[in-house]
């Protein structure tokens, strides 16, 4: 099963945020699948496929570094795109304001997946919410530019009190993500 680890956003900013999406999408042209409101979230770790008998130990890993980690607040704000100021993006993000707290889980969530036999990613993290990934080859400038203007974009605040493990099922309308376990933060 595909699968990844996140956190979830409370519903009012996913409303927000899917606000924000749905003036997007009429300045788009095809070929870009936009995210659905139920999959919202903040990936810290994509694990890919894994076969269901490891997620007894991917559980324990997680609910051990949620526990060690204590309820914590995530400013979600700004937009932007991945490559950065480039015609020809691949993802167009919401972005995240800086959190060591954020960064130090993802970091000690991947140092307790490593020791499960998960590589750690060559590439450095950037906590984001993808909003929408690039399937033509060009955006459009307008769509560029709105992402630009709400670069200070402001979508909410919220407190991360649980990290949850996903199965990714890919359907030919999008994935549909299932939680499978959680590990609460502590309080």
């Amino acid at each position: 099963m595909r699968t990844f680890i996140a956190v979830d956003l409370p519903a009012d900013i996913k409303t927000r945020i899917s606000g924000f999406i749905q003036k997007l999408k009429s300045a788009a042209p095809r070929g870009i699948g936009w995210a659905n409101f139920g999959d919202l979230h903040v990936t810290l770790k994509f694990l890919g496929e894994i076969e269901e008998s490891c997620l007894l130990a991917i559980g324990e890993a997680v609910r051990t570094v949620a526990a060690e980690t204590p309820i914590f607040p995530l400013t979600v704000a700004g937009t932007g795109a991945f490559p950065p100021l480039s015609r020809h993006p691949r993802v167009l993000w919401i972005g995240l304001e800086d959190s060591p707290m954020l960064l130090d889980l993802q970091g000690r969530l991947d140092n307790a997946l490593e020791a499960l036999g998960f590589p750690r990613d060559q590439r450095p993290f950037h906590p984001h919410l993808t909003a929408a990934r690039v399937k033509s080859a060009e955006v459009p400038c307008m769509l560029l530019d709105r992402l630009a203007k709400d670069d200070g974009a402001l979508f909410g605040n919220m407190e991360v009190r649980e990290i949850v493990v996903y199965q990714s099922i890919l359907r030919p309308g999008g994935a549909e993500h299932r939680p499978l376990l959680s590990g609460a933060l502590r309080s």
